[in-house]
């Protein structure tokens, strides 16, 4: 397609030479200015100066193509100011530029277009698309059509509206990359398996849970009786040997049982999550990064590194709501690395957010960074054809094709998955043990908890009524209430001894009853 457009250049040249323009050359020239005006720092005008550059070699390393004609490339960037693409434009044909490759946006193009006309130097031009532009006003002006555009070409919705793409070749999403920092073994390694939320919620447990225990039990084991002191002993000391399942106290009641199985169970998964972790943690290398992805980033008023052009700018500010005071434009992998070197305090940036192909590639070749949560968006990579173009279906087939014989992931695997930090065996760090991942765990045991309680309180209220004395029964709240906590306190043996003394004794009272009444209706009958 550069072919094509250095063809398009010898036109306008022989063109120019049968006009009568160059009168006093009677000869072929030995060399050929041709002048290119883009912004470099953009997309466009990167993937440009590499085309026409590469074109150009190419021209010039094949005398056959011109007859020994050498071209001249010259090069100026606008750096997006019209202004100077009007200057530089001037300057062009001041120096005996036969063509000129550009300009790249559409209000410079409306000016120097007057001034080509009049000095009969063409302009060939693919980016100013300006439909005013026509080539009836200005016969100089050339606005060049591609067949198709080869590149790291993202497909979005926007850009679906004026080509059509192929299938991707490759997924790119947005990803996150940071600096990361190995994190040294200490003597408290082994308290970096569990975040402390999830630490403080444990002992809580262990405690709760040794407490209903004890409840459950005192009214009916003797290890779980004595003085108040040796009590609370036990109850901490009971609740943490569940940890290593040697809890010498033995429980009886069957609601102790099944709060204590409960527990049992909870304290076998948090322990293999605990070893597992800490294993992890001793024996593979780890690395850190203050930015764990893109949900703490954009929560942090830290400043965000991302390409210059690229649409990750209005995601960031869109979709995500990051203030675009947050937002650094950066122009190369270079200045990526000094940003994030830098970091906040001396200038930088916390993290820098690009496509993920590019970010691949970027720590291909640097170490102390890397990729830190999950991607966030799920775009691709696809070449750009005209509307309705037939090449497009056939390069689509094409890649499908690499795609399922497995070539497709060869490609990506060998030139962008190389990584600089492979020697050193360095992994993201795993993250620690969160309360998230076992609260579940902590309601069942709760839940358990809390019903044997109920249905161990309605157990003593009922017994209470039961065996309580019917004087106490009928006195004030006040004594009733301190008769159910002296009755709570007491072993349930005790009371059921007192309760079945209580009923022989009512039994016998009521036997002398009887038999007084007996003796009283005998005495009556005798007397009539």
């Amino acid at each position: 397609m550069n072919i094509a457009l250095l063809l398009l250049f010898l036109v306008f040249c022989n063109s120019s030479h049968s006009r009568g323009l160059i009168t006093n050359v009677t000869t072929r020239p030995e060399v050929l200015n041709i002048g290119s005006i883009f912004t470099f720092d953009s997309v466009i005008g990167k993937i440009a100066k590499l085309a026409i550059s590469t074109t150009v070699e190419d021209v010039n390393s094949n005398p056959n193509i011109l007859n020994g004609t050498k071209l001249s490339l010259k090069l100026h960037n606008t750096k997006s100011s019209d202004f100077l693409g009007i200057v530089e434009t001037l300057q062009f044909m001041e120096n005996d530029t036969v063509a000129i490759i550009g300009p790249q946006f559409s209000a410079t193009a409306h000016v120097i277009t007057h001034i080509a006309n009049e000095l009969q130097v063409p302009l060939l031009s693919f980016a100013a698309t300006d439909p005013t532009l026509s080539p009836v006003q200005y016969p100089f002006f050339v606005r060049t059509t591609f067949d198709g555009i080869v590149g790291d070409i993202t497909i979005t919705t926007n850009r679906t509206k004026m080509v059509d793409f192929t299938q991707p070749y490759i997924e790119s999403g947005l990803v996150v990359v940071a600096p990361i920092r190995k994190m040294n073994s200490s003597a408290w390694a082994f308290l970096r398996p569990f975040s402390p939320m999830m630490w403080g919620v444990t002992g809580v447990f262990f405690l709760v849970v040794g407490a209903v225990v004890w409840i459950l039990e005192r009214r009916t084991n003797e290890d779980f009786r004595g003085p108040p002191r040796r009590q609370f002993v036990t109850i901490v000391w009971f609740s943490f040997s569940t940890l290593f399942f040697s809890q010498k106290e033995k429980t009886g009641s069957t609601l102790g049982r099944f709060v204590l199985i409960i527990w049992l169970f909870v304290v076998l998964i948090l322990n293999s999550s605990y070893i597992a972790s800490l294993t992890s943690i001793l024996t593979v290398e780890q690395l850190s990064s203050p930015v764990k992805g893109i949900e703490s980033l954009a929560t942090s008023s830290d400043p965000i590194g991302f390409l210059r052009g690229s649409f990750a700018e209005a995601y960031l500010t869109d979709e995500l709501n990051i203030h675009h005071s947050r937002l650094f434009p950066l122009n190369s992998p270079e200045d990526y690395e000094k940003a994030l070197k830098n970091g906040p305090s001396a200038g930088g940036v916390a993290a820098v957010i690009d496509e993920r192909a590019y970010m691949e590639l970027f720590l291909s070749s640097r170490c102390g960074y890397s990729i830190v949560g999950q991607e966030f968006t799920k775009i691709g990579w696809g070449f750009a054809f005209p509307r309705d173009s037939p090449l497009a279906i056939d390069m689509s087939t094409a890649i499908l094709k690499l795609s399922e014989n497995g070539n497709l992931q060869k490609i990506h695997d060998k030139w962008l998955m190389k990584s600089a930090c492979s020697a050193e065996g360095a992994k993201q760090a795993v993250d620690r043990l969160q309360l998230k991942s076992f609260w579940g765990l902590f309601l069942l045991s709760g839940i358990a908890c809390f019903l044997a309680l109920i249905l161990h309180v309605l157990r003593m209220v009922r017994q209470y009524y039961r065996h309580v004395d019917s004087d106490i029964e009928s006195s004030q709240s006040t004594r009733r209430l301190k008769s159910f906590v002296s009755f709570v306190n007491k072993r349930e043996r005790e009371v059921k001894s007192r309760s079945k003394r209580r009923r022989t004794e009512n039994k016998a009272s009521s036997k002398i009853v009887h038999d007084q009444e007996c003796s009283s209706s005998d005495g009556l009958e005798r007397e009539v």
